[in-house]
């Protein structure tokens, strides 16, 4: 099986998940950003650093105006969102933190986009767009990757069971879930997926595992990475007690 070109990891990469309300009556498409996390990867994958979230004042007047089908799994509500700045007052800051990256790393592609764009990257480019501003993950100014595209190679690696053929047709698509317990050994929280900061963190873990694998896919890595999949047990309980601090922390 050949591999997709993956990104070496450098001194500092950062890994980021999004939540929108989806396309709706008012802002058709994506929708607007709701929730954004950004997850530093340090030292080639050596270990995460700071974890900077914040969320959004999407300027409804009411949930109506938002998809439901698009805001249930996140639960963010208009009332809540509206003691929050707008994207635009922190366009800055975020601007400033992505700054200098090697790579911004981020999951999955728009359902139905003919040219594969990945989600996070539209989306925060969209509301860039339609606020005037510069788009911060244009491609021309930052190296943006998929990391469906590691699923695709590591996770058949890992386990038999899943494979790029299913039927004779590509397997395309693996959930952050599925793809998280394929690199780590580890389920995530249902309850507390879709929180923005909960899944960027554990997407930054499984890009580390992920990309161990597949700079060393001897039967003997493949060996020691099961091995090192049994001792990240107690990781969830670790994740938890991270995204339930202060917003921005450093992870030890």
């Amino acid at each position: 099986m050949g591999k997709s070109f993956l990104p070496h990891l450098t001194d500092r990469d950062i890994v980021i998940d999004v939540e929108t309300c989806g396309g709706d009556r008012v802002d058709p498409g994506l929708g607007r950003l709701l929730d954004f996390a950004a997850v530093e990867v340090l030292g080639r994958g050596a270990k995460i650093g700071k974890v900077y979230q914040f969320y959004c004042n999407p300027e409804y007047e009411k949930d109506d105006d938002m998809r439901q089908e698009a805001v249930q799994p996140h639960k963010l509500r208009v009332e809540f969102l509206k003691g929050h700045p707008t994207f635009k007052q922190q366009h800055k800051d975020l601007e400033e933190f992505l700054e200098g990256a090697g790579t911004v790393f981020c999951h999955g592609t728009v359902r139905g986009s003919g040219d594969a764009k990945i989600f996070d990257q539209e989306a925060v480019n969209k509301e860039c767009r339609r606020l005037g501003l510069e788009e911060i993950l244009a491609g021309s100014r930052i190296n943006v990757f998929d990391t469906m595209e590691i699923a695709r190679d590591v996770m058949p690696l890992v386990n038999p069971m899943y494979s790029r053929q299913r039927g004779g047709e590509p397997l395309n698509n693996y959930s952050l879930p599925q793809f998280v317990l394929a690199v780590t050994g580890c389920r995530m929280d249902a309850a507390k997926a879709h929180s923005a900061k909960y899944d960027a963190v554990w997407l930054a873990y499984s890009v580390i595992e992920a990309t161990a694998i597949l700079r060393h896919s001897s039967a003997e890595a493949l060996k020691e990475a099961s091995i090192a999949r049994q001792s990240n047990l107690d990781l969830p309980t670790a994740i938890s007690a991270m995204c339930d601090s202060f917003p921005t922390t450093v992870v030890p």
